[in-house]
This record gives C-alpha cells, sequence and structure tokens, in this order.
C-alpha cells in the first residue's frame, strides 16, 4: 500500500496506479482508492482524468485477459482436433480389421460346414456300412 507521508492525494493515486500496473493487480477505482488510502468518491469527484485512466487501464487489462483466454482455447480446440482426428484414424484402421475379421471368419463358417456335410457323410456311409455287414 502507498504511503501518505509527504505525498498529494494525486501522487497517491498516481503511485498507486503505478504499483498495481507493475504487480499485474486487476485495475479498478476501488483497489486504486484502497491502495492510494482514500475514498472511491474522492477519484470520482476530484480526479476524473485520473477515474478515466483507471477505467482505460481496467478495459485493456480486460482485453489483454480476453485475449489470453481466447488463445488457452484455440490451443484447446487445436489439441482436442488433433485427438478427435487421431482416433478417426484409429477407428478407419479398425473397421478394417473388422471387415478382414469378418471375411476370414465367413470363410471359416464355410469350411465348417463343408467339413460337417463330410462327417456327417462319412457316418451315414460307416453306418451304412455296419448295418450292411451285419446282414
Amino acid at each position: 500500500m502507498v504511503m501518505s507521508g509527504e505525498m498529494s492525494t494525486r501522487e497517491r493515486i498516481e503511485k498507486a496506479i503505478e504499483e498495481m500496473q507493475e504487480a499485474g493487480s486487476r485495475m479498478t477505482i476501488s483497489g486504486v482508492a484502497r491502495e492510494a488510502g482514500i475514498s472511491n468518491a474522492s477519484i470520482h469527484n476530484r480526479y476524473p482524468d485520473l477515474a478515466s485512466r483507471i477505467r482505460e487501464l481496467s478495459g485493456k487489462a480486460a482485453e489483454l485477459d480476453t485475449q489470453a483466454l481466447m488463445s488457452k482455447r484455440r490451443g484447446t480446440i487445436k489439441r482436442v482436433d488433433e485427438q478427435l482426428r487421431t482416433l478417426r484414424n484409429e477407428l478407419t484402421e479398425m473397421k478394417e480389421e473388422l471387415r478382414k475379421a469378418d471375411s476370414v471368419n465367413a470363410a471359416l463358417d464355410l469350411e465348417n460346414q463343408s467339413l460337417k456335410a463330410k462327417v456327417d457323410e462319412l457316418k451315414w456311409q460307416l453306418d451304412k456300412a455296419l448295418r450292411g455287414g451285419r446282414t
């Protein structure tokens, strides 16, 4: 906090503004008034030029905060887009693997049906031969 010693009220306000800027603090009239050890009304009523300056600095800080936030969001969107692209590629590859597995399964199913038919035929022939041998 700015000490009130020998400084004029204007100087205390200007010093508070400077210190808050250097510290990167959020700039508001009430914050500057608190730092300068005066009331909000004093800044509004006796130093309208400084009140305007504080509002301008507050607006610039808000704009910089918004820009930083937007930049962060763009980075997040870019990262998510990259993850989405990777996942879509993986999905495409898995679908191709599934299609190949379905094809192999269909071929094996046909071969299984064929082998079952041969087993049934052999069972029938064996049963016929066993019945024919007993007569």
